[in-house]
């Protein structure tokens, strides 16, 4: 990877509607497991403030789970490294 991380990702944000996800199945496999770890992990509805870093799968996928916990718990922060990305 030549440059910058965050000039790389903005460009893969830039042409990732072109792509998109390859296995769809796979993708949803992978957001439940995330929500299913988060939520052994932590008690989501009573935390303070939670912080989500790497934006990537909010942004352009079924992957995503910010919202799903965003459900329990309204008092998020998100970061990423790309400003296309955010």
């Amino acid at each position: 990877m030549t440059g910058n991380r965050a000039e790389y990702w903005d460009k893969v944000a830039r042409v990732w509607h072109l792509k998109g996800y390859s296995n769809k199945l796979l993708a949803e496999h992978w957001r439940k497991t995330h929500l299913a770890l988060v939520s052994r992990w932590a008690d989501v509805a009573n935390a303070g403030r939670i912080l989500k870093t790497d934006l990537f799968a909010e942004a352009f996928g079924i992957q995503q789970f910010l919202f799903d916990i965003a459900q329990a718990n309204g008092n998020i922060v998100g970061i990423d490294i790309s400003s296309e990305i955010v």
